[in-house]
């Protein structure tokens, strides 16, 4: 990833804007990936009454992202409860309940301290992936080393 070329944009706000900047990007050359950080932070151009189905919405407004031909990945925040059984290293598609998502996202995967305790340089993480649409669901260990803010696999990391 160091050697990729990634642009940061904060200019954004709406799910729109995004979507129009992404065409226009691609207009101008390749998008690899689209990532939008904190999805519920993402203003919507018409909202309603009901967080969830505000939400959901997002999703299906960055899926509109995707079907022009690019990935996107939506991060998302999780409830305290989810958290907390996060910690215990339980999650499913369930932690993603309040927020829309569990029904409009075609992917929904954590990342989970395999120690909660663990406050090292370099952390045990497990990518675990509770619903894809048309697949299995898998789950992989890694090592995140919060100096360089890069993974490795559990074997890399030894190294």
């Amino acid at each position: 990833l160091a050697s990729l070329p990634i642009n940061i944009i904060t200019s954004c706000r709406t799910i729109e804007e995004m979507r129009a900047r992404v065409l226009a990007e691609m207009a101008a050359g390749d998008v690899g990936l689209v990532v939008i950080d904190f999805l519920q932070r993402a203003k919507m151009g018409r909202r309603s009454d009901d967080a969830n189905r505000d939400d959901q919405d997002r999703v299906y407004e960055a899926k509109g992202i995707a079907n022009e031909g690019v990935p996107v990945l939506a991060i998302s925040s999780m409830s305290k409860a989810s958290q907390v059984r996060a910690n215990e290293g339980k999650v499913s598609v369930s932690d993603t309940s309040g927020s829309g998502t569990e029904y409009a996202a075609d992917l929904v995967a954590f990342l989970v301290r395999t120690n909660p305790e663990d406050k090292g340089a370099r952390v045990e993480v497990r990518f675990e992936v509770v619903k894809r649409r048309g697949g299995p669901l898998s789950s992989v260990t890694l090592v995140f080393d919060m100096t360089t803010g890069q993974f490795s696999t559990r074997n890399e990391g030894n190294q």
